[in-house]
């Protein structure tokens, strides 16, 4: 089995390196799915950690094709087989999320979330979606307390959706709601959960018209520069070696340490155990006034991120909601109007019919009177010739 999960990840590498992105989500998927079949040693470990840190190699080549490799991180999480790794794998994605906008910048969120999109089933329920939102929120935040000091802004609003763009106009639904739900719930904390919950369209438009000029506004501040293209980069000097030794001598570079690190942070490489000692009895602590009230703020501020983490978990439920309404009707429409073609189509056919039928009819009618006429103008010739009237 490991010689074989090897030789995925050996062709994963080289379909990275020929800069193919159509099935790395499913083989990244598939490998995973090797790996986890069986007890976990330190080999499937590493592994592992291999191919974390493929998504920060693939970056550099395309980075299409990093977030197809994180998709199928999230899609082997969202499986029958993955169920029980999830919240492993949540974290691992959303650590990979946050070095990939320190790699790329903000300009890196619509490629990342349309894919995402398109490889998973309900996006929007996932962890990661939920903190994409909530870093986008609080850098809004940030910048529009900075809007004095323009060298502190970020360039985010240059990468945010308008809710009219065709490609990924759906994501500024949630962007302006959980922005707005958040300085409204700061404002008048004595809002309930529900409230923000049963928002009607009235309240959606008046966000996404404040979301509109708050972009606006920001982008009179921060200044343009060149737009950022991200080019696949195919003539890298420092590909990796298509064998395995050659991944892992590639892949053992310092800007992969941290990759490497978080993994066996979390999986607990270590095999050898440790002889437990007894922890010595904790000396006493005087705590004094100062520590008590920070200590208090401490608290306080947990308490209030998880009300906020709250009513935007409800906040994006309920555009999910909507959307899928929002399609059930747009369906029930569309066939509405099927049907109501389809009975103008035989209306219009059933008129047809009747004129022909009355057209049948008339021409009967006239083959039926035409004899007597034709018999009169036969007689009529004899008539003439005895001279007669």
């Amino acid at each position: 089995m490991q010689d074989l999960i090897k030789f995925e990840i050996v062709e994963l590498v080289k379909e990275i390196n020929k800069n193919e992105p159509r099935y790395i989500c499913q083989k990244t998927e598939n490998t995973l799915y090797r790996i986890y079949k069986d007890i976990l040693t330190s080999e499937e470990i590493e592994n592992i950690s291999v191919l974390y840190r493929l998504i920060f190699y693939a970056f550099k080549v395309n980075p299409i094709i990093a977030y197809q490799i994180l998709s199928g991180f999230l899609q082997f999480g969202q499986s029958d087989e993955g169920t029980k790794y999830k919240p492993l794998l949540d974290h691992l994605a959303i650590e990979a999320f946050d070095q990939l906008i320190e790699l790329g910048g903000y300009a890196i969120l619509k490629d990342c979330i349309n894919n995402l999109r398109d490889n998973l089933t309900h996006l929007t329920l996932e962890p990661i979606f939920k903190h994409i939102v909530l870093r986008i929120v609080n850098q809004l935040y940030a910048d529009e307390q900075e809007e004095e000091s323009p060298d502190n802004l970020s360039d985010i609003c240059y990468h945010l959706p308008r809710e009219k763009s065709f490609t990924w106009g759906w994501f500024s639904y949630y962007i302006a709601e959980a922005y707005y739900i958040a300085k409204d719930y700061n404002a008048e904390p004595y809002y309930t959960a529900e409230t923000y919950y049963n928002l009607n369209k009235k309240k959606m438009r008046h966000y996404l018209m404040n979301y509109r000029k708050l972009i606006t506004s920001l982008r009179q501040f921060v200044p343009k520069d060149d737009p950022t293209i991200i080019i696949a980069d195919t003539n890298m000097e420092n590909k990796l070696k298509e064998t395995w030794a050659g991944v892992l001598t590639g892949l053992s570079a310092a800007e992969y340490t941290w990759a490497a690190e978080l993994i066996n942070c979390i999986m607990d490489q270590t095999v050898e155990q440790q002889p437990i000692v007894p922890a010595p009895a904790p000396a006493p602590v005087s705590v004094s006034v100062s520590a008590a009230i920070t200590s208090a703020e401490i608290a306080l501020a947990i308490s209030s991120a998880d009300d906020l983490e709250y009513l935007i978990e409800k906040a994006i439920a309920k555009l999910q909601a909507q959307e899928e309404k929002a399609q059930e009707e747009k369906a029930q429409e569309e066939k509405a109007q099927e049907e109501k073609a389809q009975e103008e189509k035989a209306q219009v056919q059933e008129e047809k019919e009747e004129k022909a039928q009355v057209q049948e009819e008339k021409e009967e009618f006239i083959i039926i009177q035409s004899p007597p006429e034709q018999e009169k103008n036969k007689n009529a010739g004899w008539f003439d010739w005895f001279g007669w009237p």
